[in-house]
């Protein structure tokens, strides 16, 4: 999402990115990567239980979130500290402007998120 931020603002779309971790964690972790979107702390997953997210050990050791982690430690970004459930599934919405979820997406493991056809499909079907 940081590499394609511009691009996708561009045609409409925001982002907010929300982190099990308490706000310096997270100034930590992931604002040394500058994101141009709001990053939200909920350290108390709030949020993930309001939007079903789940936490499965099986999602931690899926043998994907291998290449991921690989894919990740090549770019330069080192795993933090775990907070919060280390098991927790993430999950990505597409929300159009009128407030409805048009799309909810669960990761099967720890490391996977909507496509970006899924992505760029949502903001064509807004556009027109």
């Amino acid at each position: 999402m940081i590499v394609r931020h511009e691009e996708l603002a561009a045609r409409g779309l925001s982002v907010v990115a929300v982190f099990q971790s308490p706000p310096a964690s997270i100034a930590r972790a992931v604002g040394a990567q500058r994101p141009p979107f709001p990053l939200v702390a909920d350290p108390q997953e709030a949020l993930y239980r309001l939007y079903g997210l789940e936490a499965r050990l099986g999602a931690l050791l899926a043998p994907a979130n291998l290449g991921a982690l690989g894919a990740a430690l090549a770019r330069g970004f080192l795993p933090g500290r775990p907070e919060g459930s280390i098991t927790r599934v993430p999950g990505d919405f597409l929300i159009r402007a009128d407030g409805v979820i048009d799309q909810a997406f669960y990761g099967r493991t720890i490391a996977e998120h909507i496509p970006f056809e899924a992505v760029d499909d949502f903001l064509r079907r807004c556009a027109g």
